[in-house]
């Protein structure tokens, strides 16, 4: 299956599934049945893999269940195992239906489903996009709560519910006014759905998922929710960040030229596109791995000390050695490519990308394949487009009928103004200048010039038009940018009915 050149859906209720998901059986059964006899850590991949699989299937039932949530009733880690996930914002149902793609193909394989909430990422759900009537429909930021900036989704504070409610009861109120019924019917819904949650969160990350599964839990039949925070305190995770630390100039070497790859494949200008390339100087190596300093996040960085030992070093001057890192004293995050191969290879059977996510993994799986040197696990895609039920018009069709107008205007004056008897005149001169150029002798240059002067002419007789056309233009503009406010596709899940987006799986 070639991931490379997906495009989001482009129609309104699209779905986009690679493979199928009736496929998804048999990938899972050729996943699990792939070769895997390499060592990791001093250890053989199975019993590494053996042991992840079940840290992570016992940390994010307890997690699921402490949030209140059904963990749903597959939560064996011998068995199949399929994962999905993304940073935990409100996001646009193209990334809330790979969650109801998840749990249903996993209830139909008895299988687990995990869902990934990346909360080592930086902070950016302090806001929403909403549409807002001001002086006509516009796609407005709004705020939902402030004191984000700086910082990770999980050390963000927990979500205030009853700011939230306020804030959100507000946009209800807006959507109403504004008579886009069907948003305003789903969020009011969704503040129904949250009203009794009252008990307070850990953090902002536990917030997000609460309010999530409040809006489509009834329709999941039961999943696990895992931060990735909680993912990295866990031993086998560790032993896999120590190998590839241990390992780190064949990594860099594979990571690096896998990325330029990349680059060259999709014509990319951009060093830091799709991710910046791993970094060597003043005798260390960037490793491809966050470490958590402070709350915030730095690149680490790892050299060998004089006994070719590895020292794992951050920009602001903190120092550990890997035996710190081994007993889980350096508080280290995976960079995306990282996550995906420990996710991929050493905890799931199959995980379901997004768009963006199966486009980069390309990478992921050249890197698995050559640092490893084994065959990488297929994966699955999955996305939609569906935008809010909102009629406004389409100006499409004039707004090219007038742009062709006040172009003759410029160009072809005698195609419009006919009835007029003074353009009639100038039409007809036009008319015959232009045959005569075409004969042999004539000075096309004294014609040429008084083609330019009749169409001049013309065109200031019909100057009273063309400011007609422009007046009309200019508001067929704000037409169109009303559109294309209307048919965004980045709106938070909670101004959709739940019901509609699992449904675009059929």
């Amino acid at each position: 299956m070639n991931f490379e050149h997906l495009q989001i859906p482009a129609r309104n209720d699209q779905t986009l599934t690679l493979p199928e998901l009736a496929e998804y059986g048999r990938l899972v059964d050729h996943n699990r049945n792939l070769r895997r006899d390499i060592m990791v850590d001093g250890l053989p991949f199975e019993t590494l893999a053996g042991q992840a699989r079940r840290s992570a299937v016992e940390y994010a039932a307890n997690y699921t269940k402490k949030l209140g949530q059904n963990p749903g009733s597959f939560l064996d880690s011998g068995g199949a195992i399929i994962a999905s996930g993304h940073q935990p914002t409100f996001f646009h149902p193209g990334v809330a239906i790979k969650s109801f793609a998840l749990t249903r193909q996993a209830r139909e394989l008895g299988a687990a489903a995990i869902f990934f909430s990346v909360d080592s990422d930086q902070f950016k759900a302090e806001t929403i996009f909403a549409p807002v009537m001001e002086k006509g429909l516009v796609k407005k930021e709004l705020s939902l709560f402030p004191g984000g900036r700086d910082l990770l989704y999980e050390t963000a504070p927990a979500i205030s519910m009853d700011q939230l409610k306020k804030n959100l009861a507000r946009l209800d109120e807006k959507l109403s006014k504004s008579g886009f019924a069907a948003p305003a019917a789903a969020l009011s819904a969704f503040l129904a759905r949250i009203e009794n949650i009252h008990q307070p969160m850990d953090d902002y990350t536990s917030s997000a998922v609460v309010l999530r599964r409040a809006w489509c839990g009834y329709l999941l039949g039961g999943c696990m929710e895992f931060p990735v925070s909680g993912l990295c305190v866990q031993k086998p995770f560790l032993r896999y960040a120590r190998d590839l630390i241990e390992r780190i100039d064949d990594f860099r070497d594979v990571y690096n030229g896998q990325l330029a790859r990349y680059r060259k494949d999709h014509k990319l200008r951009y060093p830091a596109n799709p991710f910046p390339d791993l970094e060597v100087g003043r005798g260390a190596t960037e490793t491809p791995f966050w470490v958590i300093n402070s709350g915030a996040r730095e690149p680490l960085f790892v050299r060998r000390d004089s006994a070719g030992d590895g020292v794992l070093e951050s920009a602001t001057g903190g120092v550990w050695t890997m035996a710190e890192l081994a007993s889980g004293q350096v508080n280290i995050r995976p960079k995306a490519i990282t996550l995906s191969i420990y996710v991929r290879l050493f905890i799931c059977d199959l995980f379901i990308h997004g768009v963006g996510g199966s486009k980069y993994d390309t990478v992921t799986d050249r890197i698995i394949e050559r640092f490893y040197g084994i065959e990488p696990p297929i994966r699955a895609c999955v996305s939609c487009t569906a935008l809010l039920d909102i009629d406004v018009h389409d100006p499409a069709d004039r707004m090219e009928s007038v742009k062709q107008a006040l172009r003759d205007i410029e160009h072809h004056p005698e195609k419009t103004g006919g009835e007029d008897g003074r353009i009639r005149k100038l039409v007809d001169e036009k008319t015959r200048i232009v045959a005569m150029i075409q004969r042999p002798g004539v000075d096309r240059k004294a014609l040429g010039r008084r083609i330019s002067a009749l169409n001049e002419q013309m065109a200031a007789h019909l100057a009273p038009l063309r400011s007609k056309l422009e007046r009309e233009l200019e508001i067929l503009r704000e037409q169109e940018k009303e559109k294309q406010a209307a048919r965004a596709r980045d709106y938070p899940y909670f101004l959709f009915d739940p019901e509609r987006v699992a449904g675009l799986l059929k």
